[in-house]
């Protein structure tokens, strides 16, 4: 069996990755959507912004098996969150957990004070990031057409 590869994404990689993440949006984030949120979500991970952010030096990680982008994670300015995907056949397998703690450590060597993560969670994921240790911290919000649940995860302090 062909074993997970967890990297740091490089611009080459955008078609696939946009690809991966349009496919799981689609099938369990954007009918919680307003048009108005679709439509802003999909501009955002497409392959030319995809390609821009990480030519600009963007906090993004892939999970790869067999060849394929099975997971990605995008942190904003090394403490929130912007992209936390698994593709369908392989959730539930630890690859957001690994995901996940490779962007936690490029995050503390970026800024070694860092005590939270933050995310926007679609209702979909609230369990997925609840078992990766985040707590709610409001109720429900919606912008720009998008409807989310502010969570934080506390980091240990050195």
């Amino acid at each position: 069996m062909e074993e997970l590869i967890i990297k740091p994404a490089a611009a080459e990689e955008s078609e696939q990755i946009a690809a991966m993440i349009g496919k799981v949006f689609v099938e369990y984030n954007a009918a919680s959507m307003l048009p108005e949120g679709r439509a802003k979500f999909l501009e955002f991970i497409r392959p030319a912004n995809i390609r821009m952010r990480l030519t600009a030096g963007a906090c993004m990680f892939v999970a790869y098996h067999g060849g394929q982008v099975v997971g990605v994670i995008e942190v904003r300015i090394y403490s929130h969150i912007a992209l936390l995907f698994t593709a369908r056949h392989y959730q539930r397998r630890g690859i957001a957990k690994k995901l996940l703690r490779a962007a936690i450590a490029r995050c503390l060597e970026k800024r070694p004070q860092l005590k939270a993560i933050t995310v926007n969670s679609s209702a979909y994921a609230v369990p997925v990031y609840e078992q990766l240790g985040f707590i709610i911290r409001n109720k429900e919000q919606m912008q720009q057409g998008v409807r989310y649940l502010p969570m934080v995860l506390l980091l240990p302090q050195q």
